[in-house]
């Protein structure tokens, strides 16, 4: 018996030299009614036990539900991440192929800008050669008119 025993629970000990027929009576009463009480107790016990297990599984199948939403969450944010990662160094190249797109573009127009300036040189050029040559034409046409008026004359 245990120190921490009710003293209800504590078995009486029963002297069958000296003990009366009443005596045995009541004490195989009070026996048995401390079974009684004591399968009841058991019996309590048990279904306290039982409801707990019942509980304690279905908070078990409840947390298994919880890691299965969770692991699969974890790779959805995971998967996320991987794309955003994905995007992100996609954005850069991007950017690094734009800019190196810009930088061509500028060279492209500084280029433009020196073939227009090297055309609009020409251009003047010839310009001032067709002046020259009109000039030269309009002398030529002078003097052949001058020479037609003195054959014309003579």
């Amino acid at each position: 018996m245990s120190p921490s025993s009710p003293p209800e629970a504590a078995i009486p000990r029963i002297d069958f030299v000296t003990c009366t027929r009443d005596e045995l009576i009541e004490s195989y009463t009070s026996l048995y009614s401390s079974v009684e009480k004591l399968g009841e107790l058991l019996r309590q016990s048990t279904q306290a036990s039982h409801k707990l297990s019942v509980a304690l599984y279905s908070q078990r199948e409840e947390m298994l539900e919880i890691r299965e939403w969770l692991a699969r969450q974890t790779w959805r944010d995971t998967t996320v991440i991987r794309r955003q990662a994905d995007q992100s160094e996609e954005q850069a190249a991007q950017a690094t192929r734009f800019q190196l797109a810009m930088d061509a573009s500028v060279n492209l127009v500084h280029r433009l800008d020196d073939n227009i300036a090297y055309f609009v040189k020409g251009r003047d050029k010839a310009e001032k050669k067709l002046s020259e040559l009109r000039a030269q034409l309009e002398e030529r046409d002078e003097e052949i008119r001058l020479l037609q008026e003195k054959l014309a004359g003579s």
